[in-house]
């Protein structure tokens, strides 16, 4: 009989990062504005992961959490290939030190990190390896915090196939926001998998309600979860 190790489930999750305040949803008032994510599409709805990241305590469950998935999808054969996880920069950074150390707790023996950054050659985007590196022939697991459209883990695996290294065939995030299962032949394995409705600026029925779309960043997070009167009276 295979083992398989237990896992939280998706409803446990969303329960977890609602608690810490990580999850928003928008309730339809126009007074209210609505996330303006990276990609320049606006939603209805938006996983704040740096909420999450800035929890040691929290963080250290997902890692654990995430290698399990792991283990479920590939077995233990496939966590004694890594040889390092790698993320996107700023919002993977912590993830890929957690899921390492948690690896190599694992095994017994060291599981490396490292983060890409953005840079642009040419006038086009790209992510590389600046602070930190890999070597060549090494086994790499892709890691991020939330995928949409998996631009960042593209251009991730881009930089990691141009140093010489070897991209395994899972990814792990907390949210997987898109509706693929697999980004470049690679299976998607997510924590939890919100369903947000996405649209481009000219179709967001929200911005047509009056509701302005905000970055759901620093400041603007506090404005997306304010309390905002439905109807004038109440304003009063």
């Amino acid at each position: 009989m295979t083992f398989r190790p237990r896992t939280l489930t998706q409803f446990s999750w969303l329960r977890e990062f609602s608690v810490h305040g990580a999850i928003f949803t928008h309730d339809r008032n126009p007074r209210r504005p609505h996330p303006l994510l990276t990609s320049e599409l606006h939603s209805n709805g938006y996983f704040n992961s740096g909420l999450v990241t800035e929890d040691s305590l929290l963080l250290d469950k997902v890692a654990e959490d995430m290698v399990r998935r792991l283990e479920r999808a590939g077995s233990i054969r496939f966590i004694n290939q890594v040889d390092r996880v790698v993320g996107p920069a700023m919002s993977a950074i912590k993830i890929a030190h957690d899921v390492s150390r948690k690896i190599a707790e694992r095994r017994g023996r060291p599981c490396l990190s490292a983060y890409t950054e953005p840079e642009f050659t040419g006038g086009k985007k790209c992510m590389a390896f600046k602070k930190s590196c890999i070597r060549p022939g090494e086994h790499v697991l892709l890691v991020d915090d939330t995928f949409t459209t998996g631009k960042s883990l593209f251009l991730t695996e881009e930089a990691v196939a141009q140093a010489g290294g070897i991209v395994l065939k899972y990814v792990c995030v907390m949210a997987n926001r898109s509706a693929f299962t697999h980004t470049n032949d690679k299976l998607i394995i997510p924590l939890v998998k919100p369903e947000p409705l996405i649209w481009t600026p000219e179709k967001c029925p929200l911005c047509r309600a009056g509701s302005i779309a905000i970055h759901p960043k620093g400041e603007n997070w506090a404005r997306l979860n304010a309390r905002y009167p439905i109807s004038e009276t109440e304003k009063e």
